[in-house]
């Protein structure tokens, strides 16, 4: 089979939509070797993303023309490219095919990663929230198949855009590499020192939203047995003022450190530090750090009411996130030694988010849409 991917997202963002995008593009080229895969991107950016993926024999670049605006291309002139290069699917990796997708003669399928700017539509700009809505509802619309990331993204699509269930298809997605692999002490020893990581802390990792709900991470300290400090690693947002003022009132000022400033290669070596991993979001598509968390041999705290534990699984611990005296008494429950996590189930739920695992599915359905 020849199949395309929107590839913008893998060669230029860090994380997130970039990680997700990698790691579909770099399993399909490492298990079924014998399709050719073209990879559509508007630009290629850092030299690393481009050396990663393009290190397979059976993938081929595709950039927008030198006298077409980047944005234009890849919404619109694109599909001209896809009909010269005969394709037999097309995959939009992040929320969106072309505006023109009608025309395309191909199998085309869709990531859905999230419809958060729908159900919480507070959070975004009036015009961002417009511009999101027709994207990926024409791309449902015009998909052969979609896929979302969880379940419960899944009932999104179908109670907002009136979407068939049986059009849409749930694969899971699996955390980065980094954070499966082992790291030596003395590595492990630097993390410490460079960002001064207390002895034993409860870690939150996301950006300092209101969604993201620290609040209730910061509401919870007072209520602890075992007294632990919060290391909050993220880009702070306005939503870092109303955590000051919290903090102030309730003098805790030197039990939280806020990490911003943080790499992502880092980010495996402070996961694996940590004495427990809170997760108490609000809504998610899927919730990748709860997985980051598993994955790093980490407890896992996490927040009921969207996906969360379609991540977690039963190795986690749930609470309401509105429910701090709840989230104490469960990190009171790690740091006490009463929760211990069943290695064999957790290996279990783990691997139905191995990259072989999810190949096999996106190709059963890119052959059968």
């Amino acid at each position: 089979m020849t199949i395309g991917f929107d590839a913008k997202r893998a060669f230029l963002n860090n994380t997130g939509l970039g990680n997700y995008s990698r790691t579909v593009i770099q399993s399909m080229c490492e298990h079924f070797p014998e399709h050719h895969y073209y990879a559509f991107t508007p630009r290629t950016g850092p030299g690393v993303y481009a050396e990663q993926l393009l290190r397979y024999e059976h993938i081929e670049l595709i950039t927008a023309p030198p006298l077409m605006p980047k944005s234009l291309w890849r919404s619109w002139g694109i599909v001209n490219t896809i009909q010269e290069k005969d394709l037999e699917v097309y995959h939009g990796l992040s929320n969106e095919l072309p505006f023109n997708a009608g025309r395309m003669s191909c199998k085309k399928v869709v990531t859905i990663h999230d419809l958060i700017f729908e159900s919480h539509p507070g959070l975004y700009k009036p015009i961002d929230r417009k511009i999101y809505h027709y994207k990926f509802k024409n791309a449902c619309i015009h998909a052969d198949s979609v896929i979302a990331i969880s379940a419960y993204t899944k009932n999104e699509i179908v109670n907002r855009y009136g979407i068939p269930e049986a059009k849409i298809q749930v694969v899971y997605q699996d955390a980065a590499p980094i954070f499966k692999q082992e790291y030596a002490q003395h590595q492990l020893d630097y993390i410490r020192e460079k960002y001064r990581l207390p002895d034993t802390f409860i870690l939150q990792v996301g950006t300092l939203e209101k969604r993201k709900n620290a609040a209730v991470t910061i509401n919870a300290l007072p209520h602890l047995r075992h007294k632990v400090p919060l290391v909050l690693v993220g880009r702070a947002t306005e939503y870092r003022q109303e955590l000051d003022a919290l903090m102030d009132r309730q003098g805790l000022g030197r039990e939280v450190l806020f990490l911003e400033d943080v790499s992502y290669y880092d980010l495996p070596l402070i996961y694996r530090q940590a004495t427990v991993f809170v997760y108490p979001s609000r809504i998610e598509g899927f919730g990748i750090p709860v997985l980051e968390g598993l994955y790093s041999g980490v407890p896992v705290i996490a927040a009921t009411g969207s996906c969360l534990e379609e991540a977690g699984g039963s190795e986690t611990l749930y609470f309401d996130p509105d429910d701090p005296v709840a989230l104490a008494g469960h990190i009171d429950r790690v740091t006490g030694g009463d929760f211990r996590v069943n290695k064999t189930r957790l290996l279990q739920h783990l691997s139905q988010f191995e990259p072989l695992h999810l190949s096999q599915q996106l190709m059963t359905i890119y052959q059968a849409t």
